[in-house]
């Protein structure tokens, strides 16, 4: 039996990817926070929509043109609408880059990471 093979990204698909998941994840769990009193509510459902939007990443259900089309329409949402929201507009935009460019990072140091570990192996 044959095992399916796993997609390859290219770097820059996958700093792309970083990207949007920081940057949604970051709004998803400012919006979320607003609406739930509960922590552990909030919590949860945050990493159920993280862990669907990594795995639309990962089977290329979500690629390319959707990633800044479900970005821009999440951000309209979040600053629209004021009770998805617990902080001013500007905070809210600076946090989601912020989160945006700490996944980049994050990726890219785990990349580098990773080749430097097959090169030695």
């Amino acid at each position: 039996m044959r095992r399916p093979t796993l997609p390859n990204f290219t770097l820059l698909e996958m700093l792309g990817g970083a990207a949007f998941t920081g940057f949604e994840g970051a709004l998803l769990f400012i919006a979320l926070e607003s609406l739930f009193s509960s922590d552990s509510i909030s919590i949860g459902l945050w990493g159920m929509s993280l862990g669907g939007l990594i795995f639309g990443q990962y089977r290329r259900i979500i690629e390319k043109i959707d990633l800044p089309i479900i970005a821009g329409i999440t951000l309209g949402l979040v600053l629209l609408l004021s009770f998805l929201r617990s902080f001013p507009s500007e905070i809210v935009v600076v946090i989601s880059i912020l989160g945006g460019a700490g996944a980049i990072a994050a990726t890219a140091l785990f990349r580098l990471i990773y080749q430097l570990l097959s090169r030695v192996w």
